[in-house]
């Protein structure tokens, strides 16, 4: 796997980085090994009665189950996602071929070359004032029935394509949204050990509103479309935070396992709260250029079928390459993710 951690400038859809990746592994891998039966979780906490409600096996029991059942969710996402990006990076590149060559049909018709040797220069460079207008003769409507059904074919490719990064992207949003019902869960445990005396937890649970509003943050600036320079800095400010919290927590592993799990648990679920936010990202950015090539296609596609003269067909011809612009985009950006996963 290629690690790309460092964002591209000015793309929203490079956020996504094989640390993002590694930080939701780390939770899948975690969560996916905490006990789900009784007798097991007893052994993994340590005792069998707390006498305090929130932290009696079988409440612990819960959290597990339900940490398990959403850690199990993570690899058919990320099957989807690789797949769905290893596919768009293999149409889109596929697309920019055939466009170009689209292209190259045109300026192989016969009045494309009657045009050329009259203003004695390619016509795509000129004004459409410019260029002589012609009916398309039997040859001529010939090759262009041909080109009307090669954009049919890339049209329904662009469509299916964009239903299947949909539901990829709902995929995603389900897996993080189930993270903001997790996440108090935790968090209350936390602070009953605090209040009870079962286990001794230390100062470090007065980081944890300075971690929430720094994770409010870096969200907002991701949704708001900051600046990259400012969303590098929120994330950074955030990962400082919990690399703090991480050292403190670390101290209670293997002597205070409830108060160590409930730690990591609330480190796990912002880290991946975080990485979720930027998939979801990334994979909208992927999905919103490949809406705009599909919807600028579909506009080709009416446009050369209502086409009956050289003029306008040149004219398409050049508005035609910001179509292919959006596929190069479309691959670039498809390369980027696929590397990662």
């Amino acid at each position: 796997m290629t690690k790309e951690d460092t964002p591209a400038s000015g793309n929203p859809g490079s956020l996504f980085t094989a640390d993002d990746l590694d930080k939701i592994e780390n939770y899948v891998d975690y969560g996916s090994r905490l006990p789900v039966v009784i007798p097991a979780v007893v052994v993994f906490i340590g005792y069998e009665h707390a006498g305090v409600p929130g932290l009696e096996p079988g409440d612990m029991l819960d959290l597990f189950k339900k940490i398990n059942h959403h850690a199990s969710q993570w690899e058919g996402i990320q099957d989807s996602i690789s797949r769905q990006t290893r596919t768009l990076g293999s149409i889109s590149k596929k697309n920019v071929s055939m466009g170009n060559s689209l292209l190259k049909e045109i300026e192989a018709m016969p009045f494309y070359e009657r045009v050329q040797a009259t203003v004695g220069k390619n016509p795509l460079v000129l004004s459409p004032d410019k260029i002589p207008d012609e009916k398309l003769d039997s040859k001529d409507k010939a090759k262009k029935k041909n080109l009307e059904d090669h954009l049919d074919k890339l049209l329904k490719i662009s469509f299916d394509q964009t239903i299947d990064t949909g539901k990829t992207m709902q995929a995603i949003t389900v897996f993080r949204r189930e993270i903001s019902v997790l996440e108090p869960d935790v968090a209350n445990k936390r602070q009953t050990i605090k209040n009870s005396n079962l286990e001794k937890i230390g100062h470090e649970t007065t980081v944890e509103p300075m971690i929430d509003a720094l994770n409010r943050e870096y969200q907002t600036a991701m949704s708001d479309g900051s600046n990259l320079s400012v969303v590098a800095a929120k994330r950074e400010a955030l990962e400082n935070s919990l690399a703090a919290l991480k050292d403190q927590i670390r101290v209670y592993r293997g002597r205070q396992r409830v108060t160590y799990t409930m730690g990591r648990l609330f480190v796990n679920l912002t880290e991946l709260g975080v990485s979720m936010v930027n998939a979801e990202m990334s994979l909208g950015h992927l999905w919103t250029s490949w809406k705009k090539a599909e919807s600028e296609l579909g506009e080709s596609s009416k446009t050369l079928s209502d086409i009956n003269s050289g003029r306008s067909l040149i004219v398409f011809a050049g508005r035609f390459q910001s179509v292919i612009n959006n596929w190069t985009s479309v691959r670039d950006q498809a390369v980027k993710l696929s590397r990662i996963f």
